[in-house]
C-alpha cells in the first residue's frame, strides 16, 4: 500500500497525472478513500515520490477504470474512456433498452417468454458494459433514465 521509496523508483506519470485530477475534484484525503490507498501513498505518488506497488496499482486501476499496463506506461490501450464516448456509449445503451422495450410490445404472447430469455442475457451484458465504463461517470439524468429503463423492462417483461 505504500510506495517503494528505496532507489530511483518514481511514481509512474500516469498515476500522478489521474491521482492530481481526482485531487483536485475531491481532496487526497477523499482520494485515498475512494482509492483503498494511504493518504501517505496518495501524498507521495503526486509528489512521484516512490513506485507504487502492484497491488497499490491494482486499486487505482481499478478505480480510475484503466489497466495496470496503461498505468505504467506499457501500452497505449486500455486507458481513461473520453467523458464524449462514454456519453455516446450510454446513449446508445439506453436506446437498445428501448427497442428492446418496443420490439417485447409488438411479439404475439406466445413468443414473450423466449424473448425475455433473450433480452435478460442482454441486459447482463448492458449492466456489466455500464459498470465497466463508470457509469458513476455519466450525468445524473443518463443515469436516472437508464435505471429507470431497467426497471420497466424486468417489470414489463419477467414472466
Amino acid at each position: 500500500m505504500c510506495a517503494r521509496l528505496a532507489g530511483k523508483s518514481k511514481t509512474p506519470p500516469r498515476v500522478v497525472e489521474l491521482l492530481k485530477k481526482e485531487v483536485n475534484l475531491t481532496s487526497q484525503a477523499a482520494t485515498a478513500r475512494a482509492t483503498g490507498l494511504t493518504l501517505r501513498g496518495v501524498q507521495n505518488y503526486l509528489k512521484a515520490i516512490g513506485e507504487p506497488t502492484q497491488a497499490s496499482l491494482e486499486k487505482i486501476a481499478n478505480y480510475f477504470r484503466v489497466t495496470v499496463r496503461w498505468l505504467r506506461g506499457e501500452s497505449d490501450e486500455g486507458g481513461p474512456i473520453d467523458p464524449e464516448r462514454l456519453a455516446m456509449l450510454a446513449d446508445l445503451l439506453i436506446q437498445r433498452m428501448k427497442d428492446m422495450l418496443g420490439i417485447y410490445r409488438l411479439l404475439p404472447p406466445e413468443y414473450k417468454k423466449t424473448y425475455w430469455l433473450l433480452v435478460s442475457r442482454q441486459m447482463e451484458t448492458i449492466d456489466g458494459v455500464a459498470n465497466w465504463f463508470g457509469a458513476s461517470n455519466i450525468s445524473k439524468s443518463t443515469k436516472a433514465e437508464y435505471l429507470a429503463l431497467a426497471e420497466e423492462i424486468k417489470r414489463t417483461m419477467h414472466p
